[in-house]
């Protein structure tokens, strides 16, 4: 359903073109000439209850074969073969036509004569056929849903009036200029259709400054450098993720996305490759406290924009760069039509980054900052110490560290059942420096063989954690190796209740959780206590609901309380898409709260707000 290239346009020329009903324009004739010819040689025939019963069972036997052909693997053809239309899909579709249309001089089948009543619907029902595709990407609606059948049938009889009523007029009257004429028109006028809707989905953009009840809503001006995008080839800053270190330097990640697509042949057939370019970006803003009042107040950003730097000393365990073709990729191949369709992501996606801890310390490694050494250790005593008599590598607590999700590096090993993505985590990320090298570690907390993403990171008392799932919340601590340690499981039944109601809905953690303690700020919740964001997702029209909850600061890491939706921006990515957003990034600062998210893969903004007005959703 993509238009990649000039090819896939003259594909969908070819496929409406006439030639390519021929069959069909055959079949009908055949079955003109058969009806006629049956009916003279049935009619000296008495006895005709056999022929009327077999009429009568025509079209309900093509219907229910074309229910079990759409419906029922095992009897489905391979539908990307014209032969497969022909051999099994026109038989059926005979049954129903000479079903409903019986046989000259007599009497109507059963089916037809019970739905006569309808048959003024037979000039509306090709104006439906012809306008679905173009209601569907009128359509601004995310669901297909009544209201959408509603708006076809209105533009079927409009077009069926006001075109193919005044079309059969013409060609009555002056078949010569009525076969260039309507073309000609109507060509035109879904040129213009196309070209309104597409500079319509490309004008909707976001205001920089969005004012709600109690809240901001902010563009975030995230910018690279002119050498950085030509290097990267550009794209979209999205899923932006923010943390605060040393409550005067808000640091930021997000992902630079693009897509793009290629095709090509090899022996055995064709390869058709989807691409999503992507590779995180680091920035850090300084604040003091003017800033900070004026962010809160109007939105304002010192100096206006947040430069962003490629993190290129991500590497992997075998100290390769973290890119593409060091990945693995996913791949499907159709025999129907000799067909391979490989799906790349060129890079680390969706970071979340989070403090990586409260003071500086000495680390048990040289290259990260995984395991750091309880404040009484002799090489914990100063910088000097550590890295001269230790050999180890200081850890500031200006560093940070960066949970992300990414399709499995190769490594050396095939990628068989590892085409998934999975989440890992750098310890000691330095954003001033983000050309340093460090390690990302895979964290070896789920499943191998599946995709693994949307966890939860977040620190406590010097130990990180991550919670793996929301139904049931699933804590779990991090070791050192990047292998899970102990295990808490709880259930919060309000949340299980939301689930049961949105059955169609997959309920995913979002950003980072972070630590409060203001009671006067929360007074449906007056105690310490974390905060998270989830979303509801509905992966089928790609919609996000986003929800605030709050647990336990202690183990099990009961959940406490879930908040009604958030109210963010939403974009479509593309023209005739879902809008949609996505939640990335959460900080709460002098009881203020910054929630950072992407608009329709498209725009990174901010949602500012108190803890008191974010307190009034729970």
């Amino acid at each position: 359903g993509l238009m990649r290239d000039g090819t896939d346009a003259l594909v969908v020329m070819l496929k409406f073109h006439p030639i390519c009903y021929v069959h069909v324009f055959l079949l009908g004739m055949l079955l003109a000439q058969f009806r006629v010819l049956m009916a003279e040689l049935l009619s000296d025939v008495e006895d005709l209850w056999v022929v009327s019963v077999s009429l009568d069972l025509l079209a309900p036997v093509g219907y229910l074969g074309l229910l079990l052909v759409f419906n029922w693997p095992m009897v489905s053809p391979p539908f990307a073969k014209l032969s497969a239309r022909i051999f099994a899909l026109l038989p059926l579709q005979a049954c129903v036509v000479l079903g409903l249309a019986g046989l000259e001089s007599f009497p109507a089948p059963r089916l037809a004569s019970l739905f006569s009543s309808f048959n003024f619907l037979e000039s509306y029902s090709y104006c439906v056929y012809v306008m679905q595709f173009i209601c569907m990407t009128l359509w601004f609606g995310e669901d297909f849903d009544i209201s959408f059948f509603m708006f076809l049938v209105a533009t079927a009889t409009f077009v069926q009036l006001l075109v193919q009523t005044p079309s059969d007029k013409l060609w009555k009257l002056s078949p010569t200029q009525a076969s260039w004429i309507v073309p000609t028109v109507m060509s035109l006028l879904l040129v213009l259709i196309s070209t309104w809707r597409w500079r319509g989905g490309q004008d909707h953009v976001l205001p920089d400054l969005i004012q709600g009840d109690g809240f901001l809503d902010i563009h975030l001006p995230l910018r690279m450098s002119a050498e950085d995008w030509g290097t990267t080839g550009g794209g979209a800053f999205i899923n932006p993720s923010a943390a605060l270190v040393d409550d005067s330097r808000l640091i930021l990640a997000a992902r630079l996305h693009r897509r793009s697509y290629r095709k090509s042949t090899f022996e055995n057939g064709t390869l058709l490759e989807e691409i999503w370019f992507s590779q995180i970006f680091l920035g850090s803003l300084s604040f003091n406290w003017e800033d900070w009042q004026a962010l809160n107040a109007s939105g304002a950003i010192p100096d206006g924009q947040i430069t962003m730097r490629p993190w290129d000393g991500l590497r992997m365990a075998d100290s390769k760069p973290w890119t593409y073709p060091n990945m693995c990729y996913r791949e499907r191949w159709l025999p129907e039509n000799k067909t391979m369709l490989r799906f790349v992501v060129t890079g680390p996606e969706d970071p979340k980054v989070f403090p990586l801890t409260t003071a500086a310390s000495c680390s048990n490694s040289r290259t990260d900052c995984w395991s750091l050494r309880e404040p009484t250790d002799w090489c914990a005593r100063s910088q000097s110490h550590c890295e001269t008599q230790c050999n180890s590598r200081w850890c500031s607590d200006k560093e940070v560290q960066l949970a992300f999700n990414s399709y499995s590096p190769k490594e050396g090993k095939s990628c068989d059942r590892r085409d998934v993505s999975q989440m890992f985590l750098a310890s000691g990320v330095n954003v001033r420096h983000p050309e340093h090298v460090i390690q990302g570690r895979h964290l070896r907390c789920g499943q191998l063989d599946h995709n693994e993403k949307n966890w939860i990171p977040f620190q406590r008392e010097g130990k990180t954690y991550v919670v793996y799932s929301l139904i049931p919340h699933v804590v779990r601590e991090l070791a050192d190796t990047g292998s899970c340690g102990q295990q808490w499981r709880s259930i919060f039944p309000k949340l299980e209740e939301m689930q049961s109601r949105l059955l169609e809905m997959a309920i995913r953690g979002s950003a980072q959780a972070v630590y409060v303690n203001a009671p006067n700020a929360t007074p449906h919740l007056p105690r310490p206590h974390y905060l998270a964001l989830f979303h509801a997702a509905d992966l089928k029209v790609r919609r996000y609901a986003h929800y605030a909850y709050r647990f336990s600061p202690k183990p099990p890491f009961q959940i406490l309380q879930v908040s009604n939706a958030l109210p963010l921006e939403v974009l479509p990515p593309m023209p005739g898409a879902p809008a949609f957003a996505f939640a990335s990034g959460l900080v709460v600062h002098d009881q203020q709260v910054i929630l950072t998210y992407a608009a329709g893969d498209r725009e990174p903004r901010a949602l500012l707000m108190s803890l008191r007005r974010l307190d009034d959703f729970f």
